[in-house]
């Protein structure tokens, strides 16, 4: 769910992306034996765009099988990171990345310029994760 009561930023896209998908983007920078172990245990995915002002912001929630198989995501996504120049938590030239663990088997990642990455909030609830931006 997304809570634009006092959002800056519009929600202009959300879709489901696949096990595929988190294969593929892993697949850019690391092994693709380690982005298939990574994508492995995928349950499910919402891509959400948001625009303001012609700028773009992303937040990628993920659900895993099993908080092993988020583990081995998180592992794995870190190591992508790394590998671009980026920390968990961290910006390349403009573009910032945030990686949270929301819960055992849900995980999200935010990408977009520190104004949009510092100021959105992602909460889950039982199964229900809230994506607010400010």
């Amino acid at each position: 769910m997304v809570d634009e009561t006092n959002a800056s930023w519009d929600l202009w896209t959300d879709s489901t992306k696949g096990e595929l998908f988190t294969r593929v983007v892993l697949a850019n920078v690391l092994s693709e034996e380690e982005a298939s172990r990574a994508a492995t245990g995928w349950g499910n995915d919402r891509l959400l765009e948001f625009r303001d002002d012609g700028r773009r912001g992303y937040v990628w929630l993920l659900r895993w099988d099993s908080a092993d198989d988020a583990d081995q995501f998180v592992q794995s996504f870190d190591r992508y990171l790394e590998a671009r120049g980026a920390g968990p938590n961290d910006c390349v030239d403009s573009t910032c990345f945030e990686r949270r663990r929301l819960g055992p088997k849900t995980s999200a990642v935010l990408v977009g310029r520190s104004s949009f990455v510092s100021n959105v909030t992602v909460e889950q609830k039982n199964a229900k994760v809230t994506v607010e931006t400010a």
